[in-house]
């Protein structure tokens, strides 16, 4: 294997796991957003105020 395609390869690596990683950070942001938004509805439910 030369030395170019073996960059290439660790270039690609890198590049598919930060793309892994833009996915389950926006997955997260997008769970943790409507795990908050449900809590603020439950929260409504309880204080009586109405949506």
């Amino acid at each position: 294997m030369s030395f170019t395609a073996l960059c290439t390869e660790k270039a690609f690596q890198v590049d598919f796991y930060r793309y892994l990683c833009n996915i389950e950070a926006k997955v997260f942001t997008i769970s943790h957003k409507n795990l908050k938004a449900a809590d603020e509805k439950s929260a409504y439910k309880k204080s009586g105020i109405p949506t």
